[in-house]
Order: structure tokens, then sequence, then C-alpha cells
């Protein structure tokens, strides 16, 4: 963090107009700053209660850092419900504008120090009081100096500069962090309280966007779920049809009668191609070709040897023989190592698109980290004719451009949150610069 303000400072050989330098470097002339501590007015720790009700005990629901996610969507549906004394639920009962602090847990990818500030919302959707766990602190603060919504928000750019980080401290291979020394050595910027209100409705406004798009993904995967049972059951025919479709019972459950099925050995080819094949540690962060592995991204990073490219036919499927991870894949890759499978469909049988769906649906047991392409091999497909195989794909491939679609829009969404984050919390962007109706 040191560092970081040394460089802007540097950076800045002149000011621009209507700022001036800080320690934090260049902010807003009626810009201050001042400690974190100096907003706080109470810290209080948590309380974890009882698996089981007795007397003298109230149900109530306690978030743990796990839980930080959802209920900053006001869910708190997998929220643990535990029993607490009467006592201790009056004195952290939460209510709206406080601050739940993460003390223990994190990863090397999600550090200590998340924040999550307790909304309305999230209180009146639930009927019994919500508590925090021992692994968490509540703060409040005083807002005669900042909103909580703002301090909230400052908090999470300081998180995203990888702040919360230089206080952590492991012992046992656990991730504690170390509140009181962030809250004494960090600072905050305070802009007038009609700025904060706006930066905050800002960033507030795009956060609903991508809940928003969050949701209509969830309903779209829904929706291809029930698209998936209903056309590998009745076959690619109006609802209104569907009751008259002879059907027949196989190991898998109901389909058409003239559908048939065959070996999984006759749905791919055995054909061998040169393959390169890429140490995840050597994956780069851009290059001129895509790198496909068994990991659950499309695509894992980049390379950019030539020599090393995939170079037989397309489309293929990848199979994650440790993951079970299943990939359609039409375009030159790169293959990563350990684990991934290229499967060539058989298109004298098989639509490769439909091949891919049919693929997915198959329930092949978990093995934790073993192989599982020998229980691949072992199993039976449908094979429907040709033409319905391919109408069957172009129904579903519909969804699944939907779907990329609205991932693309989730994805632009946490960017644009990200920056606004940064500029928004600096004074490089002025709130009276953006219009949100």
């Amino acid at each position: 963090m040191t560092e970081n303000r040394k460089a802007v400072r540097e950076e800045m050989n002149e000011l621009p107009e209507g700022f001036k330098m800080t320690e934090l470097g260049p902010i807003p002339k009626e810009w201050k700053i001042e400690r974190l501590e100096e907003m706080v007015s109470e810290i209080m720790s948590g309380e974890w209660g009882k698996d089981e009700n007795a007397p003298g005990l109230v149900a109530c629901r306690v978030l743990r850092g796990t839980d930080f996610a959802e209920a900053e969507k006001c869910n708190l549906s997998k929220v643990p419900v535990r029993y607490v004394k009467a006592a201790a639920v009056q004195r952290r009962q939460l209510k709206a504008g406080d601050l739940i602090v993460e003390l223990s847990g994190g990863s090397e990818d999600q550090p200590t120090g998340r924040i999550l500030l307790v909304a309305d919302e999230l209180l009146n959707r639930n009927k019994m009081p919500v508590l925090y766990s021992n692994f968490t602190k509540r703060i409040r603060i005083s807002s005669d100096y900042v909103l909580p919504e703002y301090f909230a928000y400052y908090w999470r750019h300081l998180y995203n500069l990888g702040a919360t980080r230089l206080y952590e401290k492991r012992t046992t291979g656990i991730r504690n962090f170390k509140l009181d020394d962030f809250l004494r050595s960090e600072m905050i910027t305070i802009p007038p309280v009609n700025e904060q209100k706006a930066i905050s409705r800002i960033l507030f406004t795009v956060q609903q966007a991508r809940e928003t798009t969050e949701r209509v993904i969830q309903a779209t995967n829904e929706l291809k779920k029930s698209l998936m049972r209903y056309l590998f059951t009745y076959g690619p025919v109006p609802l209104e049809k569907a009751e008259r479709v002879p059907l027949k019972e196989i190991e898998t459950g109901s389909v058409p009668e003239h559908w048939s099925t065959v070996d999984f050995g006759a749905a791919v080819l055995n054909m061998r191609f040169h393959v390169g094949k890429v140490k995840q540690k050597e994956y780069l962060n851009s290059g001129r070709f895509p790198v496909v592995d068994q990991g659950q991204k499309l695509i894992a990073g980049y390379w950019n040897k030539p020599e090393d490219v995939y170079n037989g036919p397309l489309p293929v499927i990848i199979f994650g023989d440790h993951t079970r991870v299943f990939k359609f894949i039409n375009f030159r890759f790169v293959c990563g190592a350990d684990g991934t499978k290229i499967l060539i469909p058989n298109t004298s049988k098989f639509d490769p698109a439909f091949l891919y769906y049919a693929l997915t649906r198959l329930e092949i047991p978990n093995r934790g980290y073993n192989r599982h392409y020998a229980l691949l091999r072992q199993q039976r497909l449908i094979c429907p004719p040709l033409s319905e195989q391919k109408r069957i794909a172009d129904i579903l491939g519909a969804v699944d451009k939907k779907l990329r679609a609205e991932e693309l829009k989730k994805q632009a969404l946490e960017t644009l949150f990200k920056t606004l984050l940064y500029n928004l919390m600096t004074g490089r962007i002025s709130v009276k610069n953006i219009n949100i109706t």
C-alpha cells in the first residue's frame, strides 16, 4: 500500500485543478482524510450459540463469513439457525447500518477482512433475530463523520487493493485478520455527505444490475435443465404433441420408441493427432492461442507456440478425466496437461453438439481426483436420428447463446463496478459526471 501511494505521488508532477496532495495521494480539495478508527464508535465480538434449543435460549440466524455473498443479496436461506442466550441476543442483534467484518478463514485468492453492510431489507426478510458468529466482529460507526454505506464501499476499495492482506496473521494454517491494527493504520477519504450518498447510490445501482443479471442466468440455467429433460424424453416435438409420442424404457429413463442406444466407443473416433500439452504453471495471461484444460473455465489461459496447437478435426469435446467436466470446442486450441481428454465425435452417428449435450447428462460417479475416463467408456448413449439430434442441439444452442451473452454482461458489470469503485473513492471521477437514473 505504501509503495502504491508513493508511486501515485511520483506520477503527479502537477496536481489537477481542484485537487490537493495528501498522504493518500491527490484528492479533491473539499475532501478530508481520517484514520478508519476515527470513524468507529463501537466494536462487538460475535456469538455462535448452541446447536439445540433449551430454556432461556432464542432461535437466531447467525451470519458467518461464508454467508456474506448471499447476505449482500438479502438471502439468508443458507444461514444456520443457532440458539443463543437472550442477553447475548439483546447485545448482538444486528440493525440496519451495522457492519460485519470477517476475522478468520480466507484463502490465497480471498483474504480475510471482508465486510458486509447490514441492510434494512436483509432484516425485514427474516422473522427471527440476525446475529453474527464469533469469527466475525460488528462495527458501528459515527454517522456524524461518514455514512455506513460509504464506509463499507471504501473498505471494499481497500480490500480490492490488497490492504487487508497486510494485516493477516497465520496460526496453524488459519488466517486471522488483525482488525485493530487495520483500523489504526489505514485511512479513508471523506467527501461531503451529499457526495457520499451519490457515490454509494452509483455503486449500489451497478451492484443491483449485476444481481439482476445473475438472476437471469440462474433462471436461464433452470430453463435449460427443463428443456433437456423434455427433449431427451420426448424429442424435438411441440408440447401439445408430447403425450402422443410412443415411449420405451431404457436404463436412464423414458425415450422415444424409435431412438436407439450405442456404446460410448461407437460415439467417438479413435484417431491420433499431434497434441502439445502445457503445464498449468506455464499458462500465460494473454497470447495467440487459448489453452483448454479440464477445469471449469472454458479458456484456462493462453500460449504462443504454434507447434503446440491441436491440429485435428473440429469440433471436439473435452472431457476432464479428474473433474468430469465436458466442454464443446470449435476453435483451435492448446491442450492443458494432465487429465484433459480430447473426444472426436463420430459424425456418421452423432451431431457433435448433440453428443456434447448427451454426454453432459451422464451420471458418472465421483471418484475424487482419481481418473474417470474408464467409467465414461462404460456408458451407453441415446442415439436419435441425426435430423432430430440437430434440432435438439439447435434448441439448446440457442439457450447457451443467451447464457453466454448474460455471462458477458455480468463480467462487464463486475469490471465496471471495480473501475468505478477505484475512481470514485480516489476522486478521479466526479459524481457530477455520472448520470444514474
